[in-house]
């Protein structure tokens, strides 16, 4: 066996005939068609005698040779000092042709577990593909470094594993099914402790075009839905894993991804938009079941939640109903004692972030009821995740901008504040902000305080500011909510004092923003 330093392409690429971008660690032309790539670095090749079959011909080598590959397949050693497996070579004659070609160096490849009883190299697993899958082509812009806890390296399941079958059978290439087959041998590297729900499975079951949004959603979405992304972010440990499970999770989840790439892609937009139809007419045939209580389960609860986060995305009005469903939901989940505390935690504080944000935006009366009945702790989700120092001071600067916010609805609301008072808080919300940095991790959390100051301001100053603001997160997050919400406010700004903009929102324009 020879080691080459590899300079042209992954063995993806060069098994498909084009030519490889050497991104790293994953190049783009994997990504893009949906493949795990193998990234660069030193690629192993394999002669044929590293296995035995029982049709080779037998190469005549030199005597010392000879006896060495006697010793193998007798399962015994060189000598008795020496160690099985290793090759030795008489060093007072130089080694013939064919003797070279028997020099053997062994390479353990790493394993990946799994439930069966081998395990299976990592190159193994690798399986090109050729076909031109529907919305392959979204995932172009995505960042080029992969995620973390990118799902297609931890989780699988048969979900799609129909719709591969045939691609499989063309496209799998074992890695040492003929002479010249290369396998590429990854170094071993400090996994990461899994959740207690989930699967322990590969993905490599799942369609490209799956995985390609499973890794927008993971890479780009999950990092959005939290303040802080950081290792065990459920959206990634909980939700992805169910996805590859559950088929109406898988199909909630690349809805939600193909509405965010619609905006690079607008081809998309329809075909994501007729998959939410299906999943809300399968949750709908659910829910009418003469079985009602298998409605009240997890899954339900994500999709549900993947929806809403949808919703965000498109400024969609569907959140009005899908949030009262969550809230429910979240009480049969929370009262499930077969269900890890760690699932139970995020199922409570996803749940406390929507009906925060989302509740007084369908309605005025449900806003003022959930800010009544609020606990000490429904502003957990800002400190799930750990914090530096410095974040923690700009967490906490974050966490006094929403609680200002929700005083300045639920006095709107109550219709209990003057003209004054109203342009005091608003003020106040303002001098919090300037020195706050935007471009900061986790200011996308501020979408919906800014929203609601802009909302009760009648300052020219004070609508500039917030609206500017808004739009600056926009660029971050690029959630269709906000161009929605701006609309909303020039309209809410037109009418004047005509019409109390908390009817404005949970009557004419209703949108989830946040």
């Amino acid at each position: 066996m020879s080691l080459a330093k590899r300079n042209n392409g992954c063995l993806e690429c060069r098994t498909r005939r084009v030519i490889c971008d050497k991104a790293e660690p994953e190049c783009f032309k994997c990504r893009k068609k949906g493949i795990k790539c193998s990234g660069q670095g030193i690629e192993c090749r394999f002669s044929p005698y590293m296995r035995k079959s029982p049709n080779a011909t037998r190469v005549k080598a030199s005597p010392a040779t000879m006896t060495l590959s006697d010793e193998f397949a007798e399962g015994a050693g060189v000598s008795k000092t020496s160690k099985p497996g290793m090759s030795a070579v008489d060093t007072t004659t130089p080694p013939s042709r064919t003797s070279w070609r028997k020099q053997y160096l062994w390479v353990d490849p790493e394993l990946v577990p799994g439930p069966g009883p081998k395990s299976t190299p990592v190159a193994a697993l690798v399986t090109p593909k050729t076909e031109h899958d529907f919305g392959s082509s979204a995932l172009a812009d995505t960042p080029a470094h992969s995620s973390p806890a990118s799902p297609s390296s931890s989780t699988s399941s048969p979900t799609d594993e129909a719709q591969d079958d045939d691609a499989k059978a063309k496209d799998h290439i074992s890695p040492m099914g003929q002479t010249g087959d290369s396998l590429v041998v990854h170094r071993s590297s400090t996994r990461r402790e899994p959740w207690s729900y989930g699967p322990s499975t590969t993905i490599q079951s799942i369609s490209s075009t799956s995985r390609s949004f499973f890794d927008h959603f993971s890479t780009f979405i999950a990092s959005k839905m939290v303040v802080l992304d950081f290792q065990d972010n459920g959206y990634r440990q909980m939700i992805l894993p169910l996805a590859t499970q559950d088929p109406l999770v898988s199909q909630a989840v690349s809805v939600v991804s193909a509405f965010h790439l619609s905006q690079v892609v607008p081809s998309l937009r329809m075909k994501a938009e007729l998959g939410q139809q299906r999943v809300l007419s399968q949750l709908r045939q659910s829910a009418l079941s003469p079985n009602r209580d298998q409605f009240f389960n997890l899954s339900n609860w994500v999709i549900i939640l993947v929806l809403l986060v949808g919703d965000t995305i498109t400024g969609s009005k569907n959140y009005v109903h899908l949030l009262d469903l969550l809230s429910q939901l979240s009480r049969a989940a929370l009262s499930d004692k077969s269900l890890p505390d760690n699932v139970k935690q995020f199922v409570k504080q996803q749940t406390q972030m929507f009906e925060l944000f989302g509740s007084p935006l369908s309605s005025p009366q449900k806003g003022l009821d959930m800010l009544r009945r609020r606990s000490a702790d429904y502003l957990s989700f800002m400190s799930y995740c750990p914090s530096t120092p410095e974040q923690q001071v700009f967490i906490d600067s974050m966490t006094e901008v929403i609680k200002q916010g929700s005083q300045i609805f639920e006095n709107r609301a109550l219709n209990s504040t003057t003209l004054e008072a109203s342009r005091a808080s608003v003020e106040r919300m303002r001098q919090t902000v300037i020195p706050m940095d935007l471009e900061a991790d986790g200011s996308h959390a501020l979408v919906w305080p800014f929203f609601i100051a802009a909302a009760e301001s009648t300052l020219p100053e004070h609508r500039q500011f917030f609206a500017s603001r808004l739009k600056q997160l926009f660029s971050n997050t690029r959630f269709g909510s906000i161009p929605v919400a701006l609309n909303t406010l020039e309209y809410i700004w037109n009418k004047g004092d005509t019409t109390s903009w908390t009817d404005v929102v949970t009557r004419e324009r209703q949108v989830l923003i946040m």
